[in-house]
């Protein structure tokens, strides 16, 4: 059962490192850019947060018995695009969230097209050049079920980030590094996402 959860609800995997997130991006307009380099996201799958109307908010929970650090690797950077436009989809439908949504990263069919936006994965505010992930919540491409286990229609599934909630988007360069321990990335904080620096310490949820 994890084995299928772990699939459905990220691209691969890799030894629990944490997660290592810093990438370059290309301006596409309208204030949209694809991400470039593969990443890889650190989830806590022992519980599942069920968002049952697709406003984006958590209505209830329930104990999945997944692992408690699970690194899902994303080996498909180019069909992801970080979006300021604040619109969120889900399965291929635009969705409304409760709350201010000044960004989303979102799952497009096609590589680069914003037209083909399926699904919104994080989204959250942003003040300056720090994007606060609502929750700290993921919110899988294809609703966060596995194999029998599946959300009902209407609902999606969502998992908790294991060890960071911001990202900084440097706007000039064009580069999104997530804040790995609430770390904000600098001259020596960027080899924390190398695998170097300081050890990753999960926040406790």
């Amino acid at each position: 059962m994890i084995t299928a959860i772990a699939a459905a609800t990220a691209i691969g995997s890799t030894a629990t490192a944490g997660t290592i997130f810093n990438t370059t991006t290309n301006d596409l307009g309208n204030n949209q850019f694809q991400l470039v380099d593969q990443f890889t996201i650190n989830y806590d799958l022992t519980v599942a947060y069920k968002d049952s109307d697709l406003n984006g908010t958590i209505d209830s929970q329930f104990t999945l018995g997944g692992p408690a650090d699970y690194d899902g690797l994303y080996t498909d950077p180019e069909n992801y695009i970080l979006d300021f436009s604040g619109d969120t989809f889900y399965l291929g439908n635009q969705t409304t969230m409760v709350g201010p949504v000044d960004w989303s990263l979102n799952y497009v069919s096609t590589p680069g097209d914003a037209s083909t936006s399926y699904s919104t994965i994080l989204f959250g505010t942003m003040s300056g050049g720090i994007l606060t992930v609502r929750d700290g919540m993921e919110w899988p491409v294809s609703g966060g079920g596995a194999g029998p286990f599946q959300p009902v229609s209407g609902e999606r599934w969502g998992y908790a980030l294991g060890d960071f909630d911001t990202f900084t988007w440097d706007s000039a360069n064009g580069t999104l590094a997530a804040n790995v321990n609430g770390a904000v990335p600098g001259p020596f904080g960027l080899l924390a996402f190398a695998g170097f620096g300081m050890a990753r310490r999960r926040r406790n949820r």
